[in-house]
């Protein structure tokens, strides 16, 4: 039941997560990381190498995310003696929850500036009311002498859900890229020649490129001017479905983590 460091004293002991605020604060913690990290994993697949933005410019449009979470953690910090945890992280969790929603029906071809801005800014505001909260409950569970203790455990729920998030929302979305164009150039009659083909390479070289780079390839691989362009085309539409699927996944995680945050302290500080 303990972390022993070179078979001396123990190093972290992990009965705190037996403690309930504790591991309620840990879990929503986790869940959070997993979240942002795999928000923010697809986020700039989108505006770079679908939108074709360059790094500034990407940072520029997630500029509503990043100031609504620091307006919203500074809100959040004085909400916290009106409010208890619970409703303060619910309320965080659902504006994730929509931002993400919204960001699947703006997610597009062309980025639609104001919705695309508004679903950022609820998915910063949401996450801002979080992280003023959790930090607290997970500090606030132990006395100061585990203080230490409880340090270690909130930075290991905070790698373990950015590592979870980044690696499983990134599956999905190559899953689904691959599947959609496997789908799509099966279906084209353009394609009827080279559609076995095209299936297997994308398979066994699956990566999440820009459609300049398919074309290229397309051209390269001695493809005719049509299927060329029938090529580029299914590519460009799995590519925004597997964003879409992508944030999706994302929503549904919200979701279970919306259910799971009940668990918070109902009662303010």
């Amino acid at each position: 039941r303990t972390m022993i460091a070179a078979g001396k004293e123990p190093l972290l002991d992990v009965r705190l997560l037996e403690i309930p605020p504790m591991r309620a604060g840990l879990v929503t913690y986790m869940c959070q990381q997993f979240i942002i990290m795999g928000t923010f994993f697809v986020l700039p697949l989108y505006l770079q190498t679908v939108i074709g933005y360059d790094a500034l410019q990407t940072g520029i449009v997630l500029l509503p995310l990043s100031l609504s979470l620091l307006v919203f953690a500074l809100a959040g910090a004085r909400l916290a003696g009106r409010y208890s945890p619970q409703r303060i992280g619910a309320a965080g969790l659902l504006g994730m929850l929509s931002g993400l929603i919204l960001l699947v029906a703006f997610t597009g071809p062309d980025l639609r500036s104001i919705g695309f801005a508004v679903a950022l800014a609820l998915v910063g505001a949401g996450n801002g009311l979080l992280v003023s909260q959790l930090g607290n409950v997970i500090m606030s569970s132990v006395t100061s002498e585990r203080g230490s203790e409880a340090g270690g455990l909130q930075g290991t729920a905070m790698n373990l859900g950015a590592s979870l998030g980044v690696a499983l929302i990134g599956s999905i979305l190559i899953a689904s890229l691959v599947s959609n164009f496997q789908q799509a150039v099966l279906a084209d009659p353009t394609l009827a020649a080279v559609a076995p083909q095209l299936a297997e390479q994308a398979e066994q070289n699956a990566n999440f490129v820009s459609v300049e780079q398919v074309t290229l390839a397309a051209e390269a691989a001695g493809l005719t001017p049509e299927e060329v362009t029938a090529v580029t085309t299914q590519y460009a539409d799995a590519q925004i479905m597997a964003l879409k699927v992508a944030f999706a996944a994302l929503a549904f995680f919200s979701m279970l983590a919306l259910w799971y945050v009940q668990t918070l302290p109902k009662r303010a500080d």
